[in-house]
């Protein structure tokens, strides 16, 4: 489990040129129904992508760049994900709502009815129920949050809007570190708590100088609506008075949906990061194993431990099988990090130089050993690899293609 997801998150958010005016950029697209939250999930759900596979790269300078192509139908995914569970969520309290206007009713005819009794039982079972609904409902939210989000990590990654409603997956990735999820979920709380007291408090300012601008300035107003005598009201002051206050309460609510922005950005980062623990590049198809169930279980009171496959001579510890892929590797791998899969296995040849390392030096006035030259193959024919050598499976999730113009990145074939 990597520590400091929102710290190591926040550092990545700063140092991307332009990070300020992306806020405001993407508080503004939000404000356009459906395809505004589209381009928003798509954009910052790719940047989390990019994270999960453990390519170390700014965001994206462009809103609308779709650069891996994928921009609205990952963010299209993601939106019905959302909307689904809001629909369930909408279908509860107005069940809970119901149920409470059934007691009020009950409530209300228990005056006018002789059976005040049954009346009275019948308001204390529908409060009930409908706090019982409502108490359902907190918990279903509480809970969606969590697979909302590995759901729409799993949709960024496969492409796919069925990865996810994969419940039992996103829950198997839950509950193999919840702790860190919920490390994240807690900052969210906490982020958002704070953004709330700094809201509230440029509401209170801003409700403050106009209430008192307001009183100091048109006090004498009121006595001419009360009165009658519409004639001496100053409309056009009070008419400018409402447009700025309403100009100032837009800006207000804009600073803080671009606040609200800045944590959405922050929590998607920090959910890639989550994610790039469960070995991203050797996933395979999304209804297939992933690679920390393969791994075996422990006995009681041993320590669990990942026993890696056999390495082919020359291949370092922790590292796949060289192959050539389609796609441009990561600019930065963390040390025991697997690189892209590949899509055949690659065939095993001896290095040239093995030999001459393993024979030891001898001193002069001894007999030389003599070497023995290897296996003669036929021209034409590829070498077998040597037996308990792994086989490389092909992977079914694409791995982002590295920024253009980025150090150390190269160019799809």
């Amino acid at each position: 489990m990597q520590q400091g997801y929102y710290k190591t998150a926040w550092n990545d958010i700063k140092n991307s040129p332009g990070w300020i005016k992306k806020m405001f950029q993407l508080a503004l697209v939000a404000i356009i129904p459906v395809f505004g939250s589209m381009t928003i999930n798509g954009y910052l759900y790719g940047w989390a992508r990019d994270a999960a596979w453990g390519v170390h790269k700014p965001m994206p300078a462009k809103l609308f760049g779709n650069e891996d192509g994928k921009l609205y139908s990952r963010g299209f995914y993601i939106f019905v994900l959302v909307l689904v569970v809001g629909v369930i969520l909408g279908i509860l309290y107005a069940i809970s709502s119901m149920f409470s206007a059934m007691g009020v009713s009950s409530a209300v005819s228990s005056y006018s009815s002789s059976r005040s009794s049954s009346s009275s039982g019948a308001f204390a079972g529908f409060t009930i129920i409908a706090g019982l609904i409502s108490f359902i409902a907190f918990l279903f939210a509480l809970a969606s949050s969590f697979f909302v989000w590995v759901g729409s990590m799993r949709i960024s990654i496969y492409n796919r809007l069925s990865a996810g409603f994969q419940l039992k997956k996103s829950w198997k990735m839950m509950r193999h570190d919840f702790t860190g999820i919920l490390k994240i979920f807690g900052m969210v709380l906490l982020v958002g708590l704070i953004l709330g007291v700094i809201f509230f408090i440029l509401f209170s300012i801003v409700m403050g100088i106009f209430t008192a601008i307001g009183v100091a300035t048109f006090g004498s107003q009121i006595d001419y609506l009360i009165d009658g005598r519409y004639s001496r009201v100053n409309w056009g002051a009070i008419a400018g008075l409402i447009v700025v206050f309403m100009i100032v309460w837009l800006i207000v609510c804009y600073l803080a949906a671009v606040l609200g922005m800045w944590l959405n950005t922050l929590t998607a980062r920090a959910l890639g990061y989550w994610t790039r623990q469960f070995d991203v590049p050797a996933w395979k198809g999304q209804d297939d194993p992933m690679p920390f169930e393969l791994r075996p279980a422990a006995q009681p009171g041993q320590a669990q431990y990942y026993q890696a496959p056999p390495q082919a001579p020359g291949q370092a510890p922790g590292q796949a099988p060289a192959q050539q892929s389609p796609y441009a590797a990561p600019q930065q791998q963390t040390p025991g990090q697997a690189a892209a899969q590949p899509t055949a296995p690659t065939a095993y040849a001896p290095p040239a130089s093995d030999a001459a390392q393993q024979v030891p030096a001898t001193p002069a006035a001894t007999q030389p050993v003599v070497e023995q030259a290897p296996p003669v193959t036929p021209a034409g024919q590829v070498p077998a690899a040597p037996a308990g050598a792994p086989e490389a499976p092909a992977p079914a999730a694409e791995p982002p293609a590295a920024q253009e113009g980025a150090e150390g990145s190269e160019k799809p074939l």
